[in-house]
């Protein structure tokens, strides 16, 4: 089976990432005319118009930085169905802030799946106050408990229930094609206790 992502997808997820990227258009397009303001006249120019431009240059690449960075962020909790297995990466924030880290679970060892609503990170750790819920707050994950009484927690907080949906229906589909015949319940039963 082909590889498939599912991006998180929740409204202001993506109203957020699309804001920042239309503000870095003209970030972009400002950062082209500095350099090149710069560069093309640096032998005419005086010492302080080029320290000033190039200055310019690096304030406009800071914003783009940051802006660049909070989408790869918000990319960061993508799901991704594999082949053999379903794997999600880890979050790309701070040690202390970290929530979601890297999960893995193949198809022929998967023995349920459901909603799981918790305070922890997803390797069963208290999460701190630098988190993004301040640690106090219940986040949803996608949980998978194993045959071997594991479970693996994929981060679901800024994905939709329509998505959340899909991947469980894909996941079934590659399970039963993988020759694991476990029993899942119905998709609507297992996506209930979502709030969105």
């Amino acid at each position: 089976m082909k590889k498939k992502y599912y991006i998180p997808d929740k409204s202001v997820m993506i109203i957020s990432c699309l804001f920042l990227f239309i503000l870095g258009l003209p970030a972009v397009y400002l950062e082209i005319m500095i350099l090149y303001a710069t560069f093309s006249h640096i032998l005419e120019a005086s010492l302080e118009d080029t320290v000033t431009r190039i200055a310019m240059a690096i304030l406009m690449i800071l914003p783009m930085l940051l802006i660049g960075h909070t989408i790869s962020k918000c990319l960061c909790y993508t799901i991704i169905l594999d082949k053999d297995k379903i794997y999600i990466h880890e979050d790309t924030n701070l040690k202390k802030a970290k929530i979601q880290y890297y999960t893995c679970a193949y198809y022929n060892e998967i023995d349920s799946i459901d909603i799981f609503w918790s305070n922890r990170k997803s390797n069963g750790k208290r999460s701190s106050e630098h988190s993004i819920t301040g640690g106090s707050e219940k986040i949803s994950y996608l949980r998978i408990k194993t045959k071997s009484n594991e479970q693996k927690l994929f981060m679901i907080m800024f994905t939709s229930k329509k998505t959340v949906k899909n991947i469980i229906i894909e996941l079934k589909q590659r399970i039963e094609a993988c020759g694991n015949n476990i029993k899942i319940e119905d998709v609507d039963l297992i996506t209930q206790s979502l709030k969105w």
